[in-house]
């Protein structure tokens, strides 16, 4: 990594939240973290990002666990890979005896923005023209429109 390219990229470290439940960690190693939160819903997506003038591009790369596999009778079979914390939501027993979904934590449930264009300290998602989103949303949670970039915090 050049040295330009290694200054460059301290400038956009940290943790970068939108208001809506959205949040990316750039890290300095040029990995990311993306999570969102929102009533029920959790997801996450991890790997690497970029920067490109004024456009951060943010790769996704999944992340597998390693599964044994069993016949009908108990013996193992083989190892194979299943995308990791995606299991089919299970069925669990509360407290109370009343049965809920258990949807969990969910990789890449809500993909990552790929492009975020930066402007003034601001990360802003790009719409599907290929402009910065820079409109108000609803914000489900409060009933308040706020913008949707993402702020260091």
């Amino acid at each position: 990594m050049s040295f330009a390219k290694a200054q460059s990229s301290k400038v956009y470290n940290g943790i970068y939240n939108d208001g809506h439940g959205s949040k990316i960690e750039l890290r300095s190693d040029s990995t990311f973290l993306y999570t969102y939160r929102f009533d029920m819903i959790s997801t996450w997506s991890s790997g690497k990002w970029s920067v490109n003038n004024d456009t951060i591009f943010l790769t996704m790369i999944p992340v597998y666990d390693t599964v044994k596999v069993y016949n009908k009778n108990g013996a193992f079979m083989h190892y194979d890979k299943a995308k990791a914390d995606e299991p089919i939501p299970k069925m669990q027993e509360r407290y109370d005896g009343t049965v809920t979904a258990n949807t969990g934590k969910r990789q890449n449930y809500l993909p990552n923005p790929q492009k975020l264009y930066i402007s003034q300290g601001r990360l802003y998602t790009i719409d599907l023209k290929g402009n910065p989103f820079k409109r108000k949303s609803l914000n489900n949670a409060t009933g308040i429109r706020k913008y949707t970039y993402y702020t260091k915090d």
